[in-house]
């Protein structure tokens, strides 16, 4: 798996994928935000006590498939 810039490449919205803002990584999902006319892609995590929105995210990537029996 490799690590995709935003800039090159954006994610879907509500699937769940691995994020980074140059220095952790994250376990969450984008979400679109619609202001006025302008979309603005936000990631979202659970930091197990409260949810968490990030919008300085520079890269992500798809989760690995799961390991075979």
């Amino acid at each position: 798996m490799k690590w995709i810039k935003i800039e090159d490449e954006k994610p879907k919205p509500f699937i769940d994928i691995l994020f980074s803002d140059g220095k952790y990584i994250y376990l969450g999902w984008p979400e679109i935000e619609i202001y006025n006319t302008d979309e603005i892609l936000s990631f979202f995590y659970y930091d197990g006590r409260t949810p968490q929105w990030l919008s300085n995210i520079t890269h992500w990537m798809h989760l690995p498939k799961l390991p075979e029996k």
